[in-house]
């Protein structure tokens, strides 16, 4: 059985813009996330879905999986059907990270 997660990812936000790119301990929140999912599913079934070339560009740098994406898309909390050939494994686990 193979699994991904798939981990949204906007830069803009009206409460704290910039927020996957904070840095917590001199790296960026978005990358210890992706770090502590690859030890659940591999480095190689981790996707951050983003709009944001910032991001984007982070992420490449570090190795992980980018699926671009319009902020719309992202706002409904991830754009699947754009990438359809990227993902066809049986389970997907998304974060979705609330203050609610």
């Amino acid at each position: 059985m193979k699994s991904v997660v798939i981990i949204p990812a906007r830069y803009e936000s009206s409460r704290f813009p910039g927020k996957p790119l904070a840095l917590i301990n001199k790296k960026p929140m978005l990358l210890w996330v992706a770090e502590l999912s690859a030890k659940a599913v591999s480095k190689n079934n981790v996707y951050i879905a983003t709009d944001d070339d910032r991001i984007g560009n982070m992420i490449e740098n570090n190795g992980f999986n980018v699926i671009y994406t319009s902020q719309s898309v992202l706002l409904e909390l991830i754009g699947l059907p754009k990438q359809p050939k990227v993902l066809t494994q049986k389970y997907i686990l998304m974060f979705k990270v609330t203050n609610h």
